[in-house]
């Protein structure tokens, strides 16, 4: 019996040994994980066969992720990727150290075959957007993104609480629709703050035979503190489609407010090229050809996009890149397609149990993400990035390093709270002020109604409402118990972009917390050190402006002040007559534009100022940023001179707080030399914003064009710099007085002060 013991213990010692033996080391599973991320990247987002446009991707990198991280050595790393991308990409390979990929002449032939491949202008993650991925020869869901026409409209505000909806109604015809295959029209809730898709709803009943001019109406609910919503139509891929007359109403109660929509019938005498109110990504026009009203409609043209970019891949092109453990793969990035199928075909049987696999993945999008969903978020992001952010050639980012710290970080994590600050450390190691991640189990966050700001070192507190327990002029020294610096240094490790953004952004975030939740303080008051506590809030559009007078209002006799976080257009266009002829205007834009940068049209005063392309798409055909095929340019080139002329001296006011939209504005201030500049460097970060929504539930947010100034130099991280550069002083915010806007001042009076 004792014999027995000792053997069955040596047979469970040996075994433990064995098993031991097989599994990876924590490194070694890292390099498993990051061999997988970097495979998947390259099939998914550039090898172009059918097998892989038919599976979920999402799904495919929580499921993968799990299947590759227990390969005890390179040898079963490369049997588990070849398992997993062999249905999907039957031409590829994956082969070790020392070997070669073999030589394969890919079947097909020109005489009797298409080639297919990827092309991706920026990267088509979300629809209706700036940017679309498609593959030549193949008209698929995703080609709608890239035949959308859509314009930012201008909201009234309202509170959410009382159900606000948003309804659009426009004149829609088509001819050669295929059944099934109907255009949309969409009514798109959009965050101007951060510009999220946050609601979307679309009409797909258009009639597909006949070509009769039919109502098309669809409602959207509006987010809290909503200002922007996006209104327009997706074109079908099959078929030709005219719109017109596009109408909009804001429901308040029972009651609803017809929109302001700009050109609606597209009778502007400005090109759709040239628009600056519509945006498209489309062969689309505006026509005479039988308008449902007017003299013009819209017109998006059967067959847009079907021509490859100049410098596209040819079939037979491949890439051979290294991944880890010592493992390569090769590539192809374009295959020849023959009866509506890509070559070579897949085993079929081997791609079905691949795809229900796939499709049996799941998860809760507000349970915490368990570790095969945290793996593949951290996957996806890292992929996406690394073929399409724009900016790794002027940040200081080391991209491949974030993929091994955020792997090693989602193993470790232990619930839903971890891993978003895993996500958030990704988004800040890529220096883009867009970069954030939001996560719907924690969007019932507000903040305390006060307005911070490092000055001499110090936190003041510019402004507050009564909430907030914060007093204009008070010096925070302590937030829950913890020195204010301690907290500060907490928001900048997850924050992303230039200095002087993070700085601002996690300063205020400091403030940040659950709807309800108390905030306890300890500030200097005065000569005092005393206690105070706030409550966090809903946050809205703008939180307690600088200035909290009227928006706009004369400062002095003949000199204007006009907020322009705060005065919508409308309100401006009332009093144009009278800034026109002040002796000076000064304009705050120390924060997010209220849709009203018609403002430059009265401040031009020629042609020649039209400001051409300045923001640039890039048209990608092949991985890691390598051969970029060419960039489509944006400007808001149809922006006129318009009367009455600003005559006056004219300040703009700005600081790092003034992003994306801000700066697309004071662009033009810069640009054409409009106008002195008071304050620091705006926050560097512009751009069209391109989310990814990620198994779990969180959402990933990053800048997915370039942006340039108007002489074509570098504008991410750098800002529009001021002609007057200034910082506040603590005598004056303990005083109560805005520097920035004496200085504007003593600017339009020459220097006299008063």
């Amino acid at each position: 019996m004792r014999k027995m013991t000792v053997v069955c213990v040596g047979l469970l010692v040996l075994f433990a040994a064995v098993a031991a033996a097989k599994a990876p080391s924590p490194v070694d599973t890292v390099a498993n994980l990051r061999a997988f991320a970097k495979l998947y990247g390259y099939v998914r987002f550039f090898h172009p066969s059918d097998e892989a446009s038919l599976i979920d991707w999402d799904r495919f990198a929580a499921l993968g992720a799990g299947r590759v991280a227990g390969c005890a050595d390179a040898k079963s790393l490369r049997i588990a990727l070849t398992g997993l991308f062999g249905p999907l990409a039957p031409s590829a390979q994956v082969y070790g150290a020392g070997m070669q990929a073999r030589t394969v002449k890919l079947p097909g032939d020109s005489a009797t075959c298409r080639p297919v491949c990827w092309q991706h202008q920026g990267v088509g993650l979300q629809e209706p957007s700036a940017y679309s991925s498609r593959r030549t020869n193949r008209m698929t869901s995703a080609d709608r993104a890239g035949r959308s026409v859509f314009q930012s409209a201008d909201l009234p505000p309202g509170d959410s609480a009382s159900g606000r909806r948003l309804r659009v109604r426009a004149r829609v015809r088509v001819e050669g629709v295929e059944q099934g295959d109907e255009p949309v029209v969409f009514a798109a809730g959009t965050n101007p703050r951060e510009n999220p898709m946050t609601a979307m709803a679309r009409a797909s009943s258009i009639p597909v035979s006949g070509a009769a001019w039919q109502d098309i109406e669809v409602e959207a609910p509006l987010a809290y503190g909503q200002t922007k919503a996006a209104i327009g139509v997706a074109a079908s891929l099959s078929g030709t489609l005219w719109a017109d007359d596009f109408e909009g109403w804001v429901s308040s109660g029972d009651s609803w407010s017809k929109l302001d929509l700009k050109d609606p019938g597209f009778e502007d005498s400005v090109s759709l090229e040239e628009s600056p109110v519509w945006i498209y990504a489309a062969h689309a026009e505006k026509t005479e050809e039988k308008p449902f009203a007017g003299a013009k409609c819209l017109h998006v043209m059967a067959g847009a996009g079907d021509t490859a970019f100049a410098g596209s891949p040819k079939p037979g092109e491949f890439v051979d890149k290294p991944l880890d453990r010592g493992l390569s793969c090769r590539v192809p990035l374009c295959l020849w397609s023959r009866d509506e199928h890509t070559l070579p075909r897949a085993d079929a049987a081997s791609f079905e149990r691949l795809k229900a696999d796939v499709d049996a993945v799941n998860w809760d999008t507000l349970a915490d993400p368990d570790l095969g969903v945290r793996l593949g978020d951290v996957v996806i992001v890292w992929s996406v990035l690394q073929h399409f952010y724009p900016y790794f050639d002027v940040v200081p980012a080391n991209w491949d390093s974030a993929l091994t710290s955020a792997l090693e970080h989602a193993r470790a994590d232990k619930d839903r709270a971890d891993f978003l600050h895993t996500l958030r450390l990704m988004a800040a190691a890529l220096y883009d002020g867009h970069g954030s991640v939001t996560d719907p189990a924690t969007r019932a966050w507000g903040q305390v109604p006060a307005r911070l700001e490092l000055v001499e070192g110090r936190v003041a507190v510019i402004a507050a409402d009564s909430e907030a327990g914060l007093r204009k002029g008070d010096e925070v020294l302590e937030i829950n118990g913890r020195p204010i610096q301690e907290a500060i240094a907490e928001q900048m490790r997850i924050s992303s972009g230039s200095p002087q953004f993070r700085q601002i952004r996690s300063v205020q975030r400091t403030l940040r917390g659950p709807v309800g939740d108390t905030f306890r303080f300890l500030v200097v008051r005065g000569k005092d050190t005393v206690a105070a506590s706030g409550t966090a809030v809903k946050t809205p559009a703008v939180l307690v402006p600088p200035d909290q007078g009227e928006s706009i209002r004369q400062l002095a006799k003949g000199i204007w002040y006009v907020d322009l976080t705060r005065a919508p257009m409308p309100t401006i266009d009332s009093v144009m007559d009278r800034l026109a002829r002040a002796k000076g205007v000064v304009f705050d834009l120390r924060g997010y534009p209220n849709g009203n940068h018609d403002v430059i049209s009265h401040l031009l005063t020629g042609k020649e100022q039209r400001g051409e392309a300045w923001m640039w798409i890039p048209r990608i055909t092949y991985p890691d940023h390598e051969r970029i095929v060419g960039w489509d340019g944006i400007g808001w080139t149809s922006l006129q001179p318009k009367k009455p002329h600003i005559t006056g001296k004219v300040v703009f006011l700005t600081d790092g707080e003034a992003a994306s939209y801000a700066e697309s504005f004071m662009g033009y201030i810069d640009g054409f030399k409009l106008a002195e500049i008071v304050g620091g460097p705006t926050a560097g970060t512009n751009g069209n914003i391109n989310p990814i929504d990620l198994p779990g539930g969180y959402t990933f947010w990053w800048t997915g064009m370039k942006v340039t100034k108007f002489d074509g130099s570098q504008h991410h991280l750098i800002g529009i710099q001021p002609t007057v550069p200034l910082e506040r002083t603590l005598a004056a915010v303990r005083e109560g007085r805005d520097e920035y806007i004496e200085k504007a001042l003593e600017l339009i009076r020459g220097g006299q002060r008063e």
